[in-house]
């Protein structure tokens, strides 16, 4: 929406700038896009009077006026037909430049000396016609210059009100929200009508009260069609309407205005005369302004005459009645139409108009016998010279329903809570009521210390307290309410809840560069069969023959996405899923037991790291990740791995099964290359799938912060020979079962097989951590707890030290 400065100070007087202007209104929530800045630059153009005019001694088209600038009396040189004493007209001073770079000088024409020019519209840039010279208003100050007085230099506000505004699509909504925030009166444009003639009134029957609220008709006689007054085809050119003719540009005038559609019927064209407001009969044909023949539904709002439709109510007038170069009589219609059913032929047919948009948004009921009535005084002031115009005495003002207004019950100790600032009630009841809401206040001695708070009849978006707080707000200010600092509230008792946990490990897994697959949780039996696992659910109308059966397992379509990757090229891929596999068994027969998983792919190479270049991803990696999501959700509850038994689809000794303390969660391990060749794959492809229940379903246990240790650590390794079979996980285990209070961890970080161990052996390399935690650890005191650690080690497994 396209604001003209120039038109907001007519209903406003503010000493703010457009730029000041702007930043209030954006900070009062009306986004203002761009300040645009035009200027008609006329320098040396000034208001003058004509005091006399005669004819020119030596050409019989030309004439000589003597004319008063304000501080002298020059004569000119003027050939316009219309120059006549008492006129007020535009004077080109010598020295002047008008556009097209034409300097105007003193000279001499046919004899007679002429110190400047009358200029006409086009030679002042204003208009691409003109006849004769421009006739100003009275009322200028003569010896003004003209681009001031004439607000030939304006600056207009691209605006984007929200779609629940419609109050802010006309400069009087938003001349409203500046005299509320500058504290200052509202100066509504003027509405009293003189000229009124006897009792000429048509008759109006509303059919439709729900679509038709309210319907005003006026009817005005004896009128002139003709061009309209510069200034206001400059306001409308300035918001990017097109001036027509005095008649068309004053309804225009009036929406852009007061916001408030209008309509003008040529009075000869209504058959009855009268006016029906009625729904369309189906297929009901009706050609509109645009042209083009219609063909209505039975939904559509019609405006009728006594015999057939002459406007789409709300959307567009008719062909057949509107304003032509010789109409002399107009009907005027000003309405409130329901804005569910003018979106809903608008949409339908396509048409978008200005009427339309406001309609749809809501217009102010109590608005449409204000708007009449100034468009009916606009017509008899601009009504084209020789006429003699005259409204009738009688409104036609048809009332079918009332438009209900919220009525709000609201407490001023609300606004704190929502805003998070205390705002005295006293500053909310004056913003109320600058903003146009009706504040009711009960007696201070009274029970109930809530207000009834009343809406303006523009504000169809206001409907309960939080509504008058967001006004209060944008009253004082978005910018002047601040903002708190950052709060944690750490949970109580069970914790987050399950979907946030979830969340979590989303998040978690994203950050470190994992991408999320969404699949189908259908897929075919041919790609579910090489992962082995119960017998899946069968569906009885799949989509597909590739859609038949329901998953039993995430990892199918998570390799099938990571063939798909490296086939385009994309060989580092690190993907996971979280969602439901199905398996027979569940506690009804006919439906399956639904188990969350979370499901993880990983190929390729890592990324570079400080400490080297790329490598390829390896067991190791995959298997950290999936401790991290372990520990992250169950911190209180040690994790473990053990070797799989045999497992068809991953790599015999590559793999491990996780567990959360006994609870089993599933497995992880490189793909089978023999299955990864038949997949396609070209790389080792690493996977893991494990419950989510455990890891979600119970609250973790409190996580404790513990101090950094402030003494150093003693590291120690030992190489221990293992018979062939022992789990590296219960060898750490064993050592940490074994309560010496200086170990503080335990790692393995060799493991190997030759000959220099021996058959049936292999070494496991240790990695012993001793520290105290209030004293640095003696030699002693370290020899004796990595004594007692591997000897409690080969004693339990029936090693030896190497």
């Amino acid at each position: 929406m396209k604001i003209s400065v120039n038109w907001l100070r007519r209903l406003v007087e503010v000493d703010w700038d457009a730029a000041e202007i702007a930043r209030r209104l954006t900070l009062s929530g009306l986004e203002v896009e761009e300040v645009e800045t035009r200027t008609v630059a006329l320098p040396g153009v000034v208001v003058a009077r004509v005091l006399e005019a005669w004819r020119h001694p030596n050409a019989d088209k030309l004439q000589l006026a003597r004319v008063d600038t304000g501080g002298e009396q020059l004569t000119v040189v003027c050939g316009a037909p219309n120059c006549r004493p008492g006129l007020t007209v535009a004077l080109a001073t010598p020295g002047a430049v008008l556009p097209g770079d034409f300097v105007i000088k003193k000279a001499k024409i046919r004899g007679e000396e002429s110190f400047g020019m009358l200029c006409s519209e086009r030679e002042l840039g204003l208009s691409s016609e003109s006849d004769g010279i421009i006739e100003l208003d009275a009322s200028l100050p003569i010896g003004a210059s003209l681009t001031a007085a004439l607000g030939l230099e304006d600056a207009v506000l691209h605006t984007s009100p929200t779609a629940n505004r419609g109050d802010m699509l006309c400069h009087l909504g938003v001349a409203r929200e500046i005299a509320a925030l500058a504290g200052v009166a509202l100066r509504p444009p003027p509405t009293e009508i003189s000229a009124l003639h006897g009792e000429d009134a048509i008759p109006v029957t509303i059919e439709d009260a729900e679509r038709c609220a309210r319907y005003v008709g006026r009817v005005i006689r004896g009128l002139a069609v003709g061009p309209s007054p510069l200034w206001m085809r400059r306001l409308l050119e300035s918001v990017g309407v097109r001036a027509i003719n005095n008649m068309v540009d004053v309804t225009n005038f009036v929406l852009m205005e007061l916001g408030q559609p209008l309509h003008a019927f040529d009075l000869r064209d209504l058959r009855g005369p009268r006016i029906v407001v009625r729904r369309a009969r189906a297929g009901e044909p009706m050609t509109t302004l645009d042209g083009i023949e219609r063909a209505c539904l039975a939904d559509d709002l019609l405006i009728c005459d006594a015999e057939r439709p002459v406007a789409l109510a709300g959307v567009m007038g008719g062909l057949d009645s509107e304003v032509k170069p010789d109409t002399t009589d107009v009907f005027l219609e000003s309405a409130w139409f329901l804005p569910t059913g003018v979106r809903s032929t608008s949409r339908r047919l396509g048409l978008r108009s200005e009427s339309s948009q406001r309609f749809e948004r809501g217009v102010d009921p109590t608005a449409t016998r204000v708007a009449a009535d100034r468009a009916v005084r606009l017509m008899l002031e601009l009504s084209a010279p020789g006429s003699s115009p005259s409204a009738s005495a009688v409104v036609t003002d048809v009332v079918a329903r009332e438009v209900p207004r919220a009525r709000i019950r609201y407490a001023p100790a609300q606004a704190e809570r929502l805003l998070g600032v205390a705002i005295d009630a006293g500053t909310q009841r004056v913003a109320l009521g600058r903003l146009g809401f009706e504040v009711d206040v009960p007696p201070a001695d009274g029970d109930d210390p809530r207000w009834t708070v009343g809406a303006p009849g523009w504000r169809p978006d206001v409907a309960e307290a939080a509504d008058l707080i967001e006004e209060v707000a944008r009253f004082v200010g978005f910018d002047a309410i601040p903002t708190p600092p950052a709060r944690l509230t750490l949970p109580e008792g069970e914790g987050l809840a399950r979907d946030k946990r979830i969340r979590q490990v989303r998040r978690a897994l994203a950050i470190r560069g994992f991408h999320q697959a969404l699949n189908y949780p259908f897929l075919s039996r041919e790609m579910l069969a090489p992962f082995g696992g119960p017998a899946p659910l069968m569906l009885q109308n799949p989509l597909s023959e590739d859609l038949r059966v329901m998953r039993t397992s995430m990892l199918p379509r998570l390799v099938a996405n990571a063939g798909h990757n490296e086939r385009h090229g994309q060989v580092d891929f690190s993907a996971f899923e979280i969602g439901r596999v199905f398996l027979p068994g569940g506690s009804h027969a006919d439906l399956p037991t639904e188990v969350e998983r979370l499901g993880l792919v990983w190929s390729g190479e890592t990324g570079a790291h400080w400490s080297g270049g790329r490598r390829p991803v390896d067991f190791f990696d995959l298997k950290g990740e999936v401790e991290r999501v372990v520990r992250q959700c169950r911190p209180d509850v040690p994790c473990r791995f053990e070797a799989t038994g045999d497992v068809s689809w991953l790599h015999p000794g590559v793999g491990a099964t996780v567990f959360l303390g006994d609870t089993r969660l599933g497995l992880v391990g490189q793909l089978h290359p023999r299955l990864a060749r038949d997949l396609g794959l070209g790389g080792a492809l690493f996977v893991a799938e494990m419950d989510l229940g455990p890891l979600v379903d119970a609250a973790p246990g409190v996580a404790r912060f513990v101090d950094f240790t402030r003494v150093p650590a003693v590291r120690r390794d030992v190489a221990l020979q293992l018979p062939k079979g022992t789990q590296a996980a219960d060898v750490l285990r064993a050592a940490a079962g074994l309560g010496v209070q200086v170990i503080d961890n335990v790692e393995i970080f060799d493991v190997y097989e030759g000959d220099s161990v021996g058959p049936g052996h292999f070494s496991l390399g240790l990695t012993i951590t001793y520290r105290a935690p209030d004293r640095t650890l003696t030699d002693d005191e370290v020899g004796a707890a990595q004594a007692a650690l591997v000897g409690h080690l080969v004693d339990r497994f029936g090693g030896i030290q190497r």
